[in-house]
């Protein structure tokens, strides 16, 4: 900041080159840089045991987990020594550079005629500045390779996580075979029952949607003593009811951000909106036409679809109902029986 005194201008400016050699010396050790990696490096045996928790709790998805942990592992001593290497070789030159300026800048004394040689200083310390800038560009291209997948699988093993979590707080059970796949934090807008938060739930064979809220069970005066959660399935149709998805906004500044599910004529509604509080519409919307299309099935890991009921092809289905000889629905994925739509009649399918 300048000053009506051109001495105290030199003094100020002395001492703000002094403070910035020592803040660029200090950068230039990029200890910083090389623990992020090597802390990284550090916790692949506890990203290593959470795949296996996460595979035992029951997510069957994501099957390059455990080629993109075998991989950083084997990544992993390379890195860290093309990194100490390029950081102390830096480190040293960056040194050299910045123990001649503060030699030059301990000699000066405040005076006006020092004034073009803090300028030339300034620019050597703006050099300095630039060649820290480009060894922490190459240290952030080495180190990529380790921290970009490592910080990937951290993001994806966090949302694994919240929707195992969300299946086992959820009240409804699985079927037999059913595998859990994924959550959303959505408001239903058009229920029968007006807009009801809750969860939307994904496995490879359902589409639900299951209404929570806090019921307040007693008071004392103008306090709530205690609360239970109330859980109600208002939604549960096979995937092979789903006849599409689509993403929308809503608003200017606070966009909402919609999904809408339309069903085929079989499901009880033709169409369900939902509002959803987590994330982007769009992405949801991706994701969901993967499993109506089917290509579900390759983020699967290997040998994920053990054998059961539900598992493989319906064999001998049945066309006519047995009851009031009326013709039945094909089959679509998800489903374990049909039911007649004249008499209600039940016809269990049998799968190879």
């Amino acid at each position: 900041m300048s000053t009506d005194n051109p001495l105290q201008d030199i003094q100020n400016d002395l001492e703000r080159h002094r403070r910035e050699a020592a803040s660029l010396g200090r950068k230039a050790a990029f200890g910083d840089e090389v623990r992020a990696v090597t802390d990284r490096v550090a916790k692949h045996r506890e990203i290593h045991a959470e795949v296996e928790r996460l595979r035992a709790r029951g997510w069957v998805w994501d099957p390059a987990w455990e080629a993109t942990l075998a991989d950083l592992s084997a990544r992993a001593d390379d890195v860290v020594r093309d990194l100490r290497q390029e950081s102390s070789r830096a480190s040293e030159r960056i040194q050299k550079r910045l123990d001649g300026i503060e030699a030059n800048l301990n000699r000066l004394s405040p005076s006006v005629a020092i004034k073009n040689t803090l300028e030339a200083l300034e620019r050597e310390l703006e050099s300095v500045e630039d060649d820290v800038q480009t060894v922490e560009q190459r240290i952030d291209e080495i180190a990529a390779p380790v921290v970009g997948p490592h910080d990937a699988l951290l993001a994806q093993q966090k949302e694994a996580d919240t929707h195992l979590d969300r299946f086992e707080a959820a009240k409804f059970k699985l079927g037999v075979g059913e595998q859990p796949w994924l959550t959303v934090d959505a408001t239903w807008e058009d229920s029968p029952n007006g807009k009801l938060n809750g969860f939307l739930y994904f496995t490879d064979k359902r589409v639900r949607f299951e209404h929570k809220e806090t019921v307040v069970t007693k008071k004392f005066l103008f306090f709530t003593a205690s609360s239970e959660e109330k859980h109600e399935l208002l939604l549960d149709e096979p995937v092979g009811h789903l006849a599409g998805s689509e993403d929308n906004t809503r608003g200017l500044v606070f966009k909402d951000q919609l999904l809408e599910l339309k069903w085929t004529r079989e499901a009880r509604y033709p169409a369900t909106r939902f509002d959803v509080n987590t994330g982007y519409a769009k992405d949801w919307d991706e994701r969901i036409e993967s499993l109506r299309a089917g290509t579900l099935d390759h983020l699967r890991i290997a040998g994920a679809a053990a054998a059961s009921p539900s598992s493989g092809m319906p064999v001998d289905v049945p066309t006519v109902c047995v009851a009031c000889s009326a013709a039945l629905e094909a089959p679509v994925r998800g489903i374990t029986a049909l039911i007649c739509r004249f008499c209600g009649q039940r016809h269990d399918l049998r799968f190879s």
